[in-house]
């Protein structure tokens, strides 16, 4: 990824932007669903499982970042980051005559501390 820097000695701006890939080893799925019939509502966590057939293992992407840093000691800053993910590689293979192309897209939002040396 690149980034750029903006700012202070203490408080910093940056962005980031670059290319990701990924590989699928395993898959598991859990939520709330709501039966409007029976207006019940059950939770599930269950194991998805992976078939070559349909599902593709490989993506890739783009992706961009934005986010602020905070030094508070010498060594030490905290660091928050939004990010998003945009995948150019479908999830699912085309293995059907209708083309099904599904695509993950991703917004993450990450913070944490660290110590530089």
């Amino acid at each position: 990824m690149a980034s750029l820097s903006m700012g202070g000695e203490k408080l910093r701006g940056f962005v980031n932007l670059g290319v990701y890939g990924g590989y699928w080893l395993n898959s598991r799925r859990e939520g709330l669903d709501f039966n409007a019939f029976s207006t019940m509502t059950y939770s599930f966590s269950e194991k998805v499982d992976f078939d070559s057939d349909r599902d593709q293992r490989w993506d890739c992407g783009l992706v961009g970042g934005a986010g602020l840093e905070y030094r508070f000691a010498t060594h030490w800053a905290a660091q928050m980051e939004a990010r998003y993910y945009y995948s150019t590689t479908s999830a699912q293979k085309q293995y059907m005559k209708v083309k099904d192309y599904r695509y993950n897209h991703t917004l993450a939002i990450q913070a944490g501390v660290y110590y530089l040396f």
